[in-house]
């Protein structure tokens, strides 16, 4: 399946984020629907159902599916859990990886003229992680540039498993979390296969979200290198620019 899929851009990638915030939503929606909910809440949806004249199978399941769309939506572009919820609660690697991996990277032969506090500037600022991502790699190997389109296109095909486990380990996390809260409050026994079966998928998830990460810094080495290889000379110029900028640039005189 996935040998033949490519993703060639990071709104290509939001696109099949969403899908998956999409699914995840339904399932999870499903699984309470048909293992969490009390016989007596679920009586209590099926007949306000019944009061709005409605079938109740054929308008639960578009009733979801559009709930399920609208999150899908809300969760990749407004709330973003993929890189707001999941990374620096769960995974926590992108700061480092920014900081430490990335600029670290491009800048290896610059710590005569860089001072070595501005990655540490990085790593704790976002503001300035951010600036520097941009004006230092996303400007030379972004999706604007033409550097390195197929390694490009290979990383976001790589981020996209990597984000898709993640997204299955985020759900199965909130499933245990919700459905547990659920018991408690409604004094019902949890299905022991069912918190067994969300542990599995997480634990799983979270093996083969490690292995694309390990592929993406192969890829993102090769990115580094094409940076510094055939755009050398507009990136010193924007290093020292910006070094200035953020009063991180040593003037030898």
């Amino acid at each position: 399946m996935f040998k033949s899929f490519e993703v060639k851009s990071y709104n290509q990638l939001r696109f099949y984020l969403g899908l998956a915030n999409s699914v995840g939503a339904f399932l999870l929606l499903l699984l309470a629907y048909s293992f969490v909910l009390t016989p007596d809440h679920t009586e209590t949806i099926l007949r306000a159902l019944e009061k709005l004249r409605a079938h109740p199978f054929l308008s639960a399941v578009p009733a979801s599916l559009v709930l399920s769309g609208f999150w899908g939506w809300f969760s990749t572009i407004v709330l973003r859990l993929h890189d707001r919820v999941h990374e620096p609660w769960i995974r926590k690697w992108r700061a480092s990886y920014d900081a430490d991996f990335i600029l670290r990277g491009l800048c290896y032969d610059q710590s005569n003229n860089v001072s070595s506090d501005l990655f540490e500037r990085a790593y704790t600022d976002k503001r300035v992680c951010r600036k520097l991502m941009q004006r230092l790699f996303y400007n030379f190997a972004g999706d604007s540039t033409c550097t390195r389109e197929g390694s490009r296109a290979f990383f976001y095909t790589v981020m996209w498993k990597y984000w898709f486990a993640a997204l299955c380990d985020l759900y199965s996390v909130s499933g245990i979390v919700l459905f547990g809260a659920y018991h408690i409050w409604s004094g019902s026994r949890m299905s022991a296969g069912l918190v067994f079966g969300l542990c599995l998928v997480q634990l799983v998830c979270r093996i083969f979200s490690n292995r694309f990460l390990d592929e993406a810094h192969e890829i993102t080495l090769s990115q580094i290198h094409g940076v510094r290889t055939e755009k050398d000379e507009e990136f010193q110029n924007e290093l020292e620019k910006v070094g200035k900028e953020l009063s991180a640039w040593r003037n030898h005189t």
